[in-house]
């Protein structure tokens, strides 16, 4: 049994389908690839699998539960982590405190709680801001412990969001353009801290991505989505090679050459 499957979603907005019957699964362990043009539905089908919007059709199931009409807090404590497009950070709080607030999910508290001291509190906050010192090492911030997240470089922050997400533990993650704005040296370096993340962990990922070559390095499958439907959905090298997707992100042109 798959640990996660999508089953013919659909979202209407206005009367344009943004998600037009998407049908999509992840194993244990595996990444799969979600590539498309603008406005092709990747991350509207993100969004309603992990209950930042709401689908008006089809259902999600996740670890064999049902998760369709669950908030996003709720998707999260069951072991989704979701990084965004447009960084979600809290700029007026360090890196430290930014990676802690993923914690409360696991300690059936409150976002406040997991950040305001108590005298019950102070072993179990110690342990946590150990972990999240230890999460902000794995991604590569080392030097960044205790800063502000206003005083990141844009490929700081990115890896910030990454280890937050990972403090909820996920055994599915959720990456929704991780390099995009960055350079092809930056952007290497994101995918591969990806990659070892995944090897290391075990963690399933769904990953949107627009660099092509990237994500087939990446992925075991691709899924391609054109005007919110998905138009192939295969092993990595046979996406690239296939006419369809050549076609729409090159155009006719590229077939004729």
């Amino acid at each position: 049994m798959a640990l996660f499957q999508a089953t013919d979603i659909t979202r209407r907005f206005a009367g344009v389908v943004a998600v037009d019957g998407v049908s999509l699964q992840v194993d244990e362990g595996e990444i799969l690839g979600l590539m498309g043009p603008n406005g092709s539905g990747k991350t509207t089908f993100i969004n309603c699998v992990s209950g930042v919007d709401q689908a008006n059709s089809g259902r999600v199931m996740f670890d064999g539960s049902d998760i369709t009409k669950m908030k996003p807090f709720r998707v999260a404590e069951r072991g989704i982590g979701r990084t965004f497009q447009n960084l979600r950070l809290f700029e007026n709080m360090t890196t430290t405190e930014n990676v802690m607030c993923g914690g409360h999910l696991r300690q059936n508290t409150g976002l406040i709680g997991a950040l305001l001291p108590s005298r019950s509190r102070q072993q179990r906050n110690a342990e946590e801001r150990e972990r999240a010192v230890a999460l902000l090492r794995e991604v590569g911030l080392e030097d960044r412990i205790d800063q502000y997240a206003t005083d990141l470089s844009y490929g700081q922050t990115k890896r910030l969001e990454l280890a937050r997400a990972l403090n909820i533990e996920p055994r599915l993650l959720l990456l929704d353009e991780p390099t995009a704005g960055m350079n092809d040296r930056q952007a290497a370096e994101i995918l591969g801290l990806v990659r070892r993340i995944q090897r290391d962990r075990g963690i399933a990922m769904i990953v949107i991505e627009h660099n092509v070559p990237a994500l087939v390095w990446l992925a075991d499958r691709i899924a391609v989505l054109e005007a919110g439907q998905v138009l192939v959905e295969d092993e990595p090298e046979i996406v690239a090679r296939h006419p369809d997707v050549i076609r729409a992100y090159l155009g006719e042109e590229a077939l004729e050459e």
